[in-house]
């Protein structure tokens, strides 16, 4: 829970970047959520899975709210979703394929802003994060899941990083994906 402090300093940014042409970097933190393990319990243990970004690099993506410019790497909100997926996974006893060893499964992940929206209330402002995340599977299958997430004092990164996990947990719980894990 945000303290009393942190939620002023959030509302009084969020009225000053609405009030001039502004350009956010939106960050990102890997290391800020976790996937639940109970939500990864269905899924067949002690096998390796090799994660994989879709992406080759750096990949922008802009959206424009009002007068701001919000700006995302979406390689590296797939790295965060990524890293995610794969403490879930290693907490399964799924382990990344070792040296030259082939992966049992390959998931390639791929992770798109969809969506944003920002709104300013008296006391409070409110950031909307939508995404979507799209898994390719090591035999040619898909699966492709989408989120939103909304936060009055978690700020952007908390928002979308927010929304990344509600797209995997839909992801862990989608048939096909289940369905190929579980083969």
């Amino acid at each position: 829970m945000r303290s009393p402090v942190a939620i002023v300093r959030w509302t009084v940014t969020v009225f000053a970047l609405a009030g001039c042409s502004t350009t956010v970097q939106v960050p990102t933190d890997r290391n800020a959520l976790d996937i639940d393990s109970g939500r990864v319990g269905h899924l067949r243990a002690s096998q390796s899975v090799a994660l994989k970004n879709a992406y080759p690099g750096e990949t922008t993506a802009r959206l424009t709210i009002g007068k701001q410019t919000w700006v995302f790497d979406e390689y590296q909100l797939t790295d965060t979703g990524i890293a995610m997926l794969r403490r879930a996974l290693e907490k399964r006893g799924m382990t990344p394929p070792r040296d030259k060893e082939t992966a049992a499964k390959a998931l390639e992940l791929r992770v798109r802003v969809t969506g944003a929206q920002a709104r300013s209330f008296v006391v409070a402002a409110q950031a909307l994060a939508r995404v979507e995340v799209t898994a390719n599977f090591g035999d040619g299958g898909t699966a492709t899941v989408e989120a939103v997430n909304s936060s009055t004092s978690g700020g952007l990164q908390s928002t979308y990083d927010g929304a990344v996990l509600i797209a995997l947990n839909n992801l862990v719980a989608d048939q096909r994906f289940v369905a190929y894990m579980n083969r």
